[in-house]
């Protein structure tokens, strides 16, 4: 017996509710931006980061890994640069972003920019850093009272641990780039570094 219009319009509509009612028989929801493949690094990483993307940068002088003192002024305005901000010699983490950095090590020094690693530690641990992972294109400075890390809310209230933060200036002393977390395990990737050097040239 063929079926008639009435019968197969309701058999449609419970088949459709039926659907409804089964979690995943839908469509999924699209990925969020920063979760889909292939997405370029943003230009910032966080609701905060981005409060510093295009902002000015004002120059600090602090002592690097040999004692000697380093004024950023003399790199400001002429080359790009990239501010590393880390926790210090004895973390984890920040040997690992230091591996990266080793890692892409030809690209950095080929683009050109002066790479500044910055802890609140001495030069002992910082020359300890440096040499571990053989980064002598990158300058180790001591920000011991945290004076240059306070101008990127790289400080920790009541603590002299700073913040993980990178950023890349361009040679216009703006910042072009800007990463930081909540989260001190995640850091800014060079990939992420990289790209925004090319936007800086």
């Amino acid at each position: 017996m063929i079926p008639s219009p009435k019968t197969i319009t309701i058999a449609t509509f419970l088949a459709l509710s039926a659907c409804i009612a089964i979690p995943g028989c839908t469509n999924p929801e699209p990925l969020a931006p920063a979760q889909s493949a292939g997405v370029s690094a943003p230009v910032a990483d966080s609701v905060a980061a981005s409060e510093w993307v295009g902002r000015t940068v004002k120059s600090f002088t602090l002592p690097d890994s040999d004692g000697n003192t380093v004024s950023l002024a003399d790199t400001l305005g002429k080359e790009p640069i990239v501010l590393i901000f880390y926790r210090g010699n004895w973390c984890p983490f920040c040997h690992a972003q230091m591996d990266e950095i080793t890692a892409a090590k030809d690209k950095l020094a080929a683009s050109g920019a002066g790479v500044f690693a910055i802890s609140n530690e001495d030069a002992t641990a910082l020359k300890a850093m440096r040499d571990r992972h053989k980064l002598d294109f990158v300058t180790f400075l001591s920000d011991a009272k945290g004076e240059a890390a306070k101008q990127f809310g790289g400080t920790y209230p009541g603590e002299a641990t700073l913040k993980p933060v990178t950023l890349v200036i361009g040679k216009n002393s703006k910042v072009v780039y800007a990463y930081t977390n909540e989260d001190y395990q995640k850091r800014a990737t060079t990939q992420a570094v990289l790209d925004a050097l090319a936007r800086a040239r």
